[in-house]
């Protein structure tokens, strides 16, 4: 994975410490914070590496704020990254995100009921799917 300011590394964020945040619901929520569980990354070439986030260097958590559109790391986190979301949909029980950075597309699938995540972010070179968790969040 190349390295960057791109959303591919917020995925990260999402993944590491999966077990530490349970989902919620998140059905009147506006600002939620996210992890990841398992990722998935493939290439062209049909080379996929499967396994817990940190073995693709992923950071662990994501702040979906839908009020700012944006998607960063918490105000406690190493290095602090944002990015804008450029589509928001609540319909049917889900909260549907879509953007891009950094050469990136990605897009994020949440279940308000539960706060289940599936989430893919791709690039000329590489997809990378993440499962996760995400509960409401009051923190900066």
């Amino acid at each position: 994975m190349r390295r960057g300011n791109g959303i591919a590394v917020f995925f990260g964020m999402l993944l590491a410490l999966s077990s530490a945040v349970r989902a919620d619901d998140l059905s009147e929520a506006k600002r939620f914070l996210c992890t990841g569980h398992l990722v998935a990354r493939c290439t062209p070439d049909q080379e996929c590496v499967t396994g817990p986030p940190y073995i693709l260097n992923l950071p662990p958590f994501i702040v979906v704020d839908l009020a700012a559109k944006t998607l960063g790391t918490p105000s406690s986190a190493e290095e602090q990254r944002v990015s804008q979301i450029a589509r928001i949909q609540r319909s049917n029980g889900l909260i549907l995100l879509q953007g891009d950075d950094n050469g990136r597309a990605y897009s994020w699938t949440i279940v308000e009921e539960s706060g289940s995540l599936t989430a893919s972010v791709s690039d000329a070179d590489e997809g990378i799917v993440v499962f996760g968790a995400c509960t409401p969040y009051s923190g900066r």
